[in-house]
């Protein structure tokens, strides 16, 4: 987007099309006037609803003019949305190993059925017990 129609747009639509371009999914919900020298920026992913946070007035105010406020702006956007995925990615993680009992099958090293307290690696694409690490797999 070019900066200079920015002023045309306004401020919210400025900053709506600078996330849309970092991320097509991503979704500025709300730019509000948050404190006396900060804006409060909110932007959803999808299957995410993002928290609100601050931004200064002046970088905002700046970004369609300036590259540097406008670079600086933009990773703050950036960042929001990585959190986001981040967070979403952790969720379905814990979500999925809550519902695992324990890894299937057998240690490829010494052969014995993983049990649920055990702790298990994933090395050179095979699953073996921690105390396994180090042994040779059975010929």
């Amino acid at each position: 987007m070019n900066p200079a129609n920015a002023w045309r747009l306004g401020l919210r639509e400025f900053v709506g099309e600078l996330l849309h371009e970092l991320d097509p999914r991503a979704e500025l919900v709300a730019l509000v006037d948050a404190q006396s020298d900060n804006f409060g920026l909110q932007v959803n992913t999808p299957d995410d609803v993002g928290k609100m946070f601050l931004v200064s007035k002046r970088l905002v105010e700046d970004a369609p003019v300036d590259p540097i406020a406008l670079k600086a702006l933009c990773l703050y956007l950036r960042s929001e949305v990585l959190h986001q995925q981040t967070r979403r990615t952790v969720n379905e993680a814990r979500e999925r190993r809550s519902t695992l009992r324990g890894p299937p099958g057998q240690c490829e090293v010494c052969g014995d059925s993983f049990r649920s307290y055990e702790r298990v690696v994933v090395r050179r694409a095979r699953i073996v017990h921690v105390r396994c690490l180090h042994r040779e797999p059975p010929p």
